[in-house]
Parts: structure tokens; sequence; C-alpha cells
């Protein structure tokens, strides 16, 4: 008789307008789980990564010839932050290789660079970068470089002062170029 109660009970406060719960069957719960984790952001640790803007020469002549530039070549691959073991799109979801694949790379530093599998294979460093199942750390370590553009970690400094100081700080760490 306890048991028949009990679930009556549940029953009446589920379905009674004054309780704030929700009854939804187990297809409609495991639906609302999948799309709250595709939603799911870890979130960056900092405001956002610096994107390349299309050269105009009309907009940026005079500037560049007074203050001189930086350039690189555009790279097909995915655009991702590092920060204390973790890959981050600049969106904010994570990627996930197997460890082995940044177990050289400092934890004290933030990097913002891309994974990258080669010119025009971007199709390939997409398969290997976003597989959730069966992640091949073979294929991580043998096809996929990280390839650093800045450290946002080290913004208060000088670009060229930026890239001496990543350049001594990763020169011994795998997958980095």
């Amino acid at each position: 008789a306890k048991k028949a109660e009990s679930k009556s009970k549940k029953l009446t406060a589920a379905t009674d307008p004054d309780v704030d719960c929700q009854i939804m069957s187990y297809a409609d719960l495991l639906k609302k789980l999948k799309t709250m984790v595709k939603k799911a952001k870890i979130g960056l640790p900092f405001k956002s990564v610096m994107l390349a803007k299309t050269y105009e020469s009309k907009r940026h002549e005079k500037i560049l010839s007074k203050t001189g530039y930086w350039a690189s070549e555009k790279l097909d691959g995915l655009r991702c932050i590092y920060d204390a073991g973790r890959l981050l799109s600049r969106t904010g979801k994570q990627f996930n290789p197997p460890t082995t694949f940044f177990d050289s790379w400092p934890d004290d530093i933030i990097l913002d660079g891309e994974l990258f599998c080669g010119r025009g294979e971007f199709a390939t460093a997409s398969s290997i970068v976003r597989a959730t199942v069966n992640v091949k750390k073979d294929l991580w370590d043998k096809e996929v470089v990280y390839k650093v553009f800045d450290s946002p970690t080290l913004s208060d400094l000088p670009f060229e002062e930026r890239m001496e100081i990543l350049e001594k700080r990763l020169s011994d760490s795998r997958n980095l170029e």
C-alpha cells in the first residue's frame, strides 16, 4: 500500500500546475540531452581570437606604409586555442585529441593556432579532429600539427617579442610549428 501511495503522490506532484516539474518520455529526454551536449561550450580563457582580415589597398595602404606589417599564409585547418591540456575551437567547443598529442606542450601559456594536415587537406584535418568516437591516436600523431600564430598570454608584449619567446618555449615540443 505504501508503494502505491508513493507513486500516486509523485504523479500528483508532477501533474500539479503549482509544482515546477515536467514529465517527458525517455526518447524526448535523450533528444533534449543530445541538444544540450551539442550546444555545450567550454568557454574560451579570453574574449576572442584575432581573425585575419582581407587586404584592401585603399583602406590599408596608408596604415601599412607607416607602421609595417606581418603577414602569414592562410591555412586549411581548424582554428583553435590550446589552454593547459585543452584544445578549444574559437567558439569554445572542445576537441579531444589523445593526451599524447600535446603532452610535451607547456601548460602555463595559452596558444592561438590551427590544427593542420597540409595544404588542401581541410577535409582530412576536419575528419581527424572532429572525431569523437574511435579517436585514432596514430592519425593525430602522424597527420596533425598545431601551427602556432600567437599567444594571448603574452599579448602585452610586441609581436616580435612574443614570437621570440614562443620559439624558445616551444622548440622541444612535438606536433607544434
